[in-house]
C-alpha cells in the first residue's frame, strides 16, 4: 500500500446525464488506488446556468483546487493533478 496516494479533499467532477464520456470518467476514477477511496462530489451542470455556460461543452471536467482537466484525461492526468504537479 505504500504506492498509494493521499486523497485530495473533495474533488468535483462536473457532468450531465447521458453522457457516455461522464460515464467512463466516473469508472476511471473509481478505479484510481488513492488511499482513503476517493470522495467525489459530482455536480449536475444542467439545472445551473453558470455551471451550463462554463462546462456545459466539456463535460466531463474534474476538478481540484485550482486545477481543472477537461476529458479526455487519463489515470495519470488525475494523479498527477491530485499530486499537485
Amino acid at each position: 500500500m505504500d504506492n498509494l496516494l493521499p486523497v485530495p479533499a473533495h474533488p468535483i467532477l462536473y457532468t450531465t446525464t447521458a453522457c457516455s464520456a461522464c460515464e467512463a470518467a466516473l469508472d476511471l476514477l473509481a478505479a484510481l488506488p488513492l488511499a482513503p477511496p476517493l470522495t467525489l462530489v459530482a455536480q449536475e451542470v444542467a439545472f445551473d446556468d453558470e455551471l451550463l455556460r462554463r462546462y456545459g461543452h466539456r463535460v466531463p471536467v474534474l476538478a481540484f483546487g485550482s486545477h481543472e482537466l477537461a476529458w479526455p484525461f487519463d489515470a495519470g492526468d488525475v494523479m498527477r493533478m491530485f499530486a499537485g504537479t
